[in-house]
């Protein structure tokens, strides 16, 4: 395995890990979701309607379901990912062995943290299956995240092969979270419209 597929591997983290980098929240619980398709081999932002928090109602009383504390988890949590996917990206952008590891291990903590937190609430039965599938996204990060690590960690020890193994991991599990961030936000949006 040479050099310059490394440094592919690495360009096509960075492409996916921008796009996964443009969702974040802003001063007023803006929840901005962009996502990335690949059309020959050109890669592309998509803008996606945005969804306030405000947008999102409970369908139950307050002190049965907590929708708004997990959205407002979900904010939180989100502005954390988008840092250590920014992050990640630029290390990626500029072969920063170094850096993929630190941010790729970044991104696998904040992850898991986010995937503690949405358990801690109970969300109403019209939003739970936007939590699910919110929670195995956040999975598909903390992978990401993880081969990305292993993928540097391995680059170092001169496993060349493996290390390339490790980013085309991480950039499959980085489409796929990419597409469910696609999904959810149309879900929200469908729960918005109810």
């Amino acid at each position: 395995m040479n050099r310059k597929h490394i440094v592919l591997v690495l360009v096509l983290i960075l492409g996916v890990t921008l796009a996964l980098g443009c969702t974040e929240s802003s001063e007023d619980s803006d929840v901005a979701v962009e996502s990335e398709t690949l059309q020959t081999g050109e890669a592309q932002v998509m803008k996606e309607e945005t969804t306030t928090s405000a947008e999102i109602t409970s369908t139950s009383t307050a002190s049965k379901y907590q929708d708004t504390e997990w959205i407002n988890s979900c904010d939180d949590n989100l502005d954390v990912i988008n840092s250590d996917l920014d992050n990640l990206g630029n290390a990626s952008l500029n072969s920063d062995i170094h850096n993929i590891w630190t941010y790729g291990t970044a991104l696998r903590i904040a992850t898991q943290i986010a995937i503690d937190d949405s358990k801690l609430y109970s969300v109403s039965p019209s939003l739970q299956p936007i939590k699910e599938k919110y929670e195995l996204t956040l999975n598909e990060l903390y992978q990401a995240g993880y081969y990305a690590a292993e993928g540097a960690y391995n680059y170092n020890n001169g496993k060349l092969e493996q290390a390339s193994e490790d980013f085309e991991l991480s950039t499959s599990y980085l489409n796929l979270a990419t597409s469910h961030f696609q999904e959810i936000n149309n879900d929200i949006n469908n729960y918005n419209s109810k």
